[in-house]
């Protein structure tokens, strides 16, 4: 897939998730979103600067998440701290030949995850992050600052999920190179059983008298349409 592609992709979901799902949650008061992404902060100029360079600091600067959530009634328990980091995923490409679904489980079962989950894994499970951004979320969420990736996958069917990195299965381990993406960059692949649909998160991590399945639906079929 190409560069641009993966630019138009990653805007048809961003549209309509921070003019839907977003602007909902602002207007009843519950939350709201400032853009921290290495897109929306750097001109194409510094960005292509940046992209040769391998450097720690220049990673972190590259894979900060898209956006950063503040909930304004601050947190109550049993959900996170009123402020967490956000990242918007599309994943397009399910894996296609039983081989691969078979290397993923073993390098599931080599790495720790539960034998149960790794046995009933089936490719429409999979889904996939690079490898040096989850890196970077990982040591965010270490340092006390929460990262929830909000994923569009289209497989089996469209859908909208989203979860805490510190909740997702990894079934990989970090050297590996997943699927079928058509480039050299390093991928890490992650049990989407392990989301939530974005609705359930936005209900439990949010809250209001919402409806929040039908705002997701509404930016759900959105993106969906812009993927074609």
């Amino acid at each position: 897939m190409s560069f641009e592609a993966r630019t138009n992709h990653a805007a048809a979901m961003e549209a309509p998730l921070d003019a839907i799902v977003w602007k909902e949650a602002s207007q009843k008061g519950l939350a709201g979103i400032v853009n921290t992404g290495y897109e929306h902060r750097y001109t194409q100029t510094e960005q292509t600067l940046m992209k040769p360079i391998l450097t720690g600091a220049v990673r972190f600067v590259r894979y900060v998440p898209d956006r950063l959530v503040i909930r304004c009634d601050g947190g109550q328990p049993p959900r996170r701290p009123g402020t967490w980091f956000l990242e918007y995923k599309v994943m397009l490409s399910p894996i296609q030949q039983d081989f691969q679904l078979e290397k993923i489980r073993n390098a599931a079962k080599n790495h720790g995850a539960p034998i149960g989950l790794v046995e009933s894994l089936q490719k429409a499970d999979i889904g996939t992050v690079e490898t040096a951004a989850w890196g970077v979320y990982k040591s965010l969420q270490d340092e006390g600052a929460p990262v929830a990736i909000a994923a569009y996958c289209s497989y089996p069917e469209p859908r909208l999920v989203c979860e805490y990195v510190d909740q997702i299965l990894l079934l990989y381990g970090v050297e590996s190179v997943a699927h079928g993406l058509g480039s050299n960059t390093p991928y890490t692949n992650l049990d989407l059983r392990t989301f939530r649909s974005m609705s359930q998160f936005m209900h439990e991590e949010i809250g209001g008298q919402t409806d929040w399945q039908a705002v997701c639906q509404k930016a759900l079929d959105l993106i969906s349409a812009g993927m074609t």
